[in-house]
């Protein structure tokens, strides 16, 4: 199914000019040689790109299918690095360098030697008359040496590889050099010749510099049924030639480090693609959530999902049953490792973000707070305010998998979050955020939780739970202090809020003996009326209560964590209340 998926993706890729055809690859190259047609060359290697930062950047080209590489010496086609193409290297044994250079013109001979084309003529002629110690003389060697070189004719445009009969022939090569065995293809199911090896799947964190298979058979535990040796461990699991190049030519563009479809996760990599009139919708859609806020605007994504909530569609070209992809991936010293698959729809995947906003959707205290938080925005949040270190792996593959499946968010996730609450003793938009969407999932699928109350954007003052309304309280007490007292040294979050979260009993008992005080302030220097307002705003939360009547012996001696999240979700609501106007900034 994964190979099937990749193939497919293969196919869009490749009409929308994303992917090389069969037979080529794409290739970072650096620099152009220029020769004519008596194979002599014309002017100094050009470069392909213009130096940036004392480095040549290279270009990413269309060129023969590169070969693999480990210790062997083995030559590309018409292209190559300097070891290959020149005979000359930055270091290493002379004598090797010959020997790769023997290997490159005798692959050039091999493949275009009978051919009746000016270009590749030039080259045969020129790497005929190359001398590989008159390289350092080159312009710009230093820079040069080691890096991937091509070729063009003088007056074209055009590199030699890229001239029809040549391509022609390089595809003849291959087709005489194929493994020869056939076998009923896994992938298209038709009789076809199976490849032998497979190509190598490269831009995994941790990984073999040069690659590694997705599909392999190197040793006896993953055989079967004699099918095993050089002539025969591929049939292990028979995969036509073309089909085996589309799907490792798919995944390496997803895992290419310009690609936007792809995703780091600690040492996994995840890579995600859509099919379908909408593909590039979809795939934008997942991006700005996980990844990039900037990739979709806010406005827009807000208008996707109001279309889909009034049975509109949510985006031009919408198809609900076009297909969507996400496959993670991790290293491993022989092969890739699928860590993570699943397949499914643009319908289900659009519900399910959905889903996951109008779980997260809390009242924003400033304007410039995301209205659709990313993934990483959101798991910044569990770790120290200001701190680049990434949240933890499995932290960051349990979240992930709980927003594809529409699963619960992982417990890992609440105990962060109130970790750096009660560490940092802040909460903000995104943790109050984070505390209310797990809480929502619980009680969705928990209809008999102790604690079940609705959650809304907004405080909800109508619930008597009595976590969310200690937490209500808090913020009102705080605001009190604040007007009472301002410039505080040190406000009634920073001193009590990680206590009152977890030991409410005695915490509360104190506070509302405190807040008679700073009420008293209150109204001796700002007037009855203010003072009066803190006042009913506190028996509001309180009336009808009894645990709330001083000395509070129907308070809890400590809270669940599922009581906290609820305190500190009601605890933040109250204070991003647009009514009061004395609240104070808080970012995290």
């Amino acid at each position: 199914m994964i190979l099937q998926e990749l193939t497919r993706c293969y196919d869009r890729m490749l009409a929308a000019g994303e992917a090389p055809e069969f037979g080529f690859g794409m290739q970072k190259v650096h620099y152009a040689m220029t020769i004519d047609e008596a194979g002599n060359r014309v002017g100094d290697p050009a470069t392909l790109a213009e130096p940036e930062k004392g480095r040549v950047v290279p270009v990413e080209l269309k060129v023969p299918d590169p070969v693999e590489r480990s210790s062997n010496v083995e030559a590309n086609f018409a292209w190559d690095n300097t070891k290959y193409v020149l005979g000359a290297d930055a270091g290493g044994s002379p004598k090797r360098t010959l020997e790769c250079f023997a290997a490159f013109r005798q692959r050039c001979r091999d493949v275009g030697g009978d051919l009746d084309d000016a270009g590749m003529r030039a080259l045969l002629r020129f790497l005929d008359g190359w001398n590989p110690e008159d390289a350092p003389q080159l312009p710009d060697w230093e820079r040069m040496a080691g890096l991937n070189v091509v070729f063009r004719l003088a007056g074209e445009r055009r590199y030699i590889h890229e001239r029809p009969a040549v391509r022609e022939a390089w595809l003849d090569y291959m087709e005489r050099q194929a493994w020869d065995v056939r076998a009923d293809c896994l992938i298209t199911g038709g009789r076809t010749r199976a490849v032998r090896l497979h190509k190598k799947v490269k831009g995994l964190i941790g990984g073999q510099t040069g690659g590694a298979p997705l599909v392999s058979f190197n040793a006896d535990a993953f055989e079967s049924y004699a099918k095993h040796g050089r002539t025969g461990n591929a049939l292990n699991a028979p995969i036509g030639e073309l089909a085996a190049f589309k799907y490792a030519t798919a995944l390496n563009r997803l895992l290419a480090a310009d690609s936007p479809r792809r995703m780091r996760v600690g040492e996994n990599m995840y890579v995600f693609w859509a099919d379908g009139p909408c593909a590039r919708q979809v795939e934008t859609l997942w991006a700005t959530v996980m990844v990039d806020s900037t990739a979709m605007e806010e406005a827009a994504l807000r208008n996707s999902f109001e279309n889909l909530r009034n049975g509109q569609p949510p985006v031009e070209g919408w198809s609900p049953e076009a297909t969507f992809d996400i496959l993670g991936l991790g290293p491993n010293a022989a092969r890739v490792v699928v860590r993570y698959w699943r397949s499914s729809t643009a319908g289900e995947v659009f519900d399910r973000v959905r889903r996951h906003y109008d779980d997260l959707a809390i009242a924003r205290r400033f304007d410039n707070e995301p209205e659709f938080p990313t993934l990483w925005q959101l798991l910044g949040a569990t770790r120290r305010t200001g701190s680049a270190e990434p949240a933890k792996a499995p932290l960051i593959d349990a979240f992930l998998r709980a927003v594809l499946d529409g699963a619960d968010y992982p417990r890992a996730l609440q105990g962060a979050v109130l970790a750096r609450v009660r560490a940092e003793r802040r909460v903000g938009y995104l943790r109050a955020a984070l505390l209310k969407a797990f809480m929502a999932r619980l009680f969705r699928r928990r209809s008999d939780h102790p604690d079940r109350m609705e959650l809304t954007m907004t405080v909800n003052t109508g619930t008597d739970n009595i976590a969310y309304r200690l937490g209500r309280l808090f913020a009102v007490l705080e605001k009190t202090q604040q007007a009472a007292r301002p410039g505080v040294n040190a406000t009634l979050a920073e001193r009590y809020l990680s206590a009152a979260s977890n030991s409410p009993r005695a915490i509360f008992n104190l506070l509302l003996r405190k807040v008679q005080n700073d009420l008293k302030i209150i109204g001796r220097e700002q007037g009855g009326g203010l003072a009066h307002w803190f006042r009913r705003q506190i028996e509001d939360i309180m009336a009808g209560l009894d645990a709330f009547r001083p000395p509070v012996p129907g308070l809890p001696d400590r809270f669940s964590p599922d009581q906290a999240s609820l305190f500190l979700v009601g605890y933040y609501q109250q204070l991003a209340e647009k009514k009061d106007k004395t609240e104070s900034r808080d970012d995290s």
